[in-house]
């Protein structure tokens, strides 16, 4: 009887609930039904054929244009531009094409960049406007990525991932680099980053869909070849690592935090009475665990934040 009696009076004080419930780490991605997901997908795919279109629309008057400047340097003047120089050179030579290890180097190691110039070189010999070409094709499909980048953190928001592909594309902050030749490392690293990070984010989701497995390690090795190749192309494209590892933190919290929310309501009401009573009696604690009170919740405020996790 007295068993029974301090079983009760444990019932109430605790309100009669388990300690404890399991936290999922990560939440299924919600089901949506097959007509809704496809006009979702294709409301996105406009807002990025519109951005690479307006892109495109905006540099156009770019193609005419004849090499000037830095281009003189980086192209006209760059032995590794031209199909006679071995190609290995471009692993030992930096951006200008002098030595890396000379004292007057740049130091600036873009190989991919450079290659990229030597394909124009292959197809169009020193004609300014297949330089050109390339460089607003490549700013088209940046556009056109960052309309998916932004769905990834606003979520299926049409309008304002249109919103942030259409000022990615016309903003002038992006000018020099898309109508100067020797912006091609800007470009060409972009389009690499946004590869990256949205390879990236197909891993997170695959790992929450089926709990790792292949195909998350094989989109995690897509990740790794993007971040190196948007490095070959531009130092700058080692910092895709920083933006993939805050998207998964941000991304965990995320999740966790909805499963604490669905699986913990009532803890937190729980938990709450708790501390507005007096603490378990030791008698109380010897029915709850025969080794007695454990540490951590020798008093009422440790006790309700363990009843919260």
């Amino acid at each position: 009887m007295q068993d029974a009696s301090q079983t009760s009076n444990l019932k109430q004080r605790t309100g009669g609930a388990a300690l404890t419930k399991p936290l999922r780490t990560c939440e299924p991605r919600p089901k949506f039904s097959g007509v809704s997901r496809t006009s979702r997908r294709k409301q996105m795919d406009l807002a990025a054929y519109a951005a690479a279109l307006v892109a495109v629309a905006c540099y156009t008057n770019s193609l005419s244009g004849e090499f000037v400047f830095d281009d003189l340097r980086a192209i006209t003047g760059n032995p590794d531009v031209l199909p006679s120089t071995p190609i290995s050179n471009l692993l030992i030579n930096d951006w200008w094409g002098r030595s890396l290890f000379s004292m007057d180097s740049h130091k600036s190691f873009r190989p991919l960049s450079v290659l990229s110039f030597r394909l124009n070189y292959l197809f169009g010999q020193l004609h300014p406007i297949g330089y050109h070409i390339a460089n607003v094709a490549l700013h088209a499909i940046a556009s056109a990525q960052v309309v998916h980048v932004t769905r990834r953190i606003v979520g299926f928001e049409p309008v304002a991932c249109a919103i942030a592909g259409l000022l990615f594309a016309v903003h002038p902050v992006h000018v020099e680099a898309v109508a100067s030749v020797v912006g091609r490392a800007e470009v060409l690293c972009a389009c690499l980053f946004f590869a990256a990070f949205l390879s990236f984010c197909r891993c997170v989701d695959v790992g929450c869909q089926h709990a790792g497995g292949g195909a998350s390690a094989a989109y995690l090795g897509l990740t790794l070849t993007f971040v190196a190749a948007a490095t070959l192309a531009k130092e700058t494209g080692i910092t895709a690592v920083a933006l993939c590892f805050v998207y998964d933190m941000c991304h965990t919290a995320r999740e966790m935090g909805k499963s604490s929310r669905r699986n913990g309501g009532d803890n937190w009401q729980r938990a709450a009475g708790f501390l507005q009573r007096q603490e378990l009696t030791s008698e109380e604690w010897n029915h709850l665990s025969l080794t007695g009170p454990p540490e951590p919740l020798c008093n009422c405020a440790a006790g309700a934040l363990l009843l919260c996790l």
